[in-house]
C-alpha cells in the first residue's frame, strides 16, 4: 500500500531493475523533520541518502552528520536514511538561469559554480558510487547494488539519533564482492 504516488513509481522502477537513489531531507531534528513520513524518502526498498559534514578536512574521522539531515524510522520499522553521503559545502555548477548567484554571492565559486549543503548534494554522491559499480558489476541487482553499499562503508554513529549509518566508501563497494540481499 501507497500513500505517496512517487514511491510507488520509484518502486516500479526498483522492481524493474532500476537503482533509485533519493535524499533523506534537510530539516533534521532540530527541525523535528525525519524520514519517517517523507515521501520517497520513507520507502524501505530505496536506496535513502543523509548527509555528512567532512569539516573541511580531507580525513574522515572528523566527519559528522550534517545536523540538517534526516532520519527515522518507518512506520514498517526501517531505519532511514540507508547510508551517509559527503553533503555540506559540495561545490557544484551554477545555472545560467538560476538567481542563487544575486540571493547568496557568498557562495558562487569562480563564476560558474556554487557551494550548497544538503542531503541533494549527498544523494548524487551515492548515485555516481551506483554507476561505478554497475559499470565494474552489469548484472547486479538493486538490491545487490543496496546491500553492498551499505556493507562497505565505515559506521557511523549519528548523535542525534544514535543510529549506525554507514558511510559511503565508493571503493570498498567497487572492489567489493559481496552480494548478499
Amino acid at each position: 500500500h501507497h500513500n505517496s504516488p512517487m514511491s510507488a513509481a520509484a518502486e516500479v522502477l526498483w522492481f524493474n531493475g532500476v537503482v533509485v537513489v533519493v535524499s533523506a531531507g534537510n530539516k533534521g531534528p532540530s527541525g523535528g523533520y525525519n524520514t519517517a513520513n517523507a515521501a520517497p524518502a520513507h520507502d524501505p526498498f530505496l536506496i535513502t541518502v543523509g548527509a555528512m559534514d567532512e569539516k573541511g578536512t580531507s580525513k574522515t574521522r572528523d566527519d559528522a552528520p550534517g545536523a540538517y539531515s534526516a532520519f527515522g524510522t518507518t512506520s514498517n520499522g526501517f531505519a532511514k536514511p540507508n547510508i551517509m553521503a559527503p553533503g555540506s559545502k559540495i561545490i557544484s555548477v551554477l545555472s545560467q538561469v538560476s538567481s542563487w548567484d544575486e540571493q547568496a554571492p557568498d557562495r558562487v565559486v569562480a563564476g560558474a559554480y556554487f557551494r550548497l549543503s544538503g542531503t541533494s548534494m549527498a544523494a548524487p554522491m551515492v548515485a555516481g558510487a551506483v554507476a561505478l559499480l554497475l559499470q565494474d558489476e552489469p548484472n547486479l541487482t538493486p538490491d545487490q547494488v543496496k546491500y553492498r553499499l551499505m556493507n562497505t562503508g565505515s559506521m557511523m554513529v549519528d548523535p542525534g539519533s544514535g543510529v549506525n549509518t554507514p558511510y559511503l566508501n565508493v571503493y570498498n563497494a567497487v572492489t567489493g564482492n559481496t552480494t548478499q540481499s
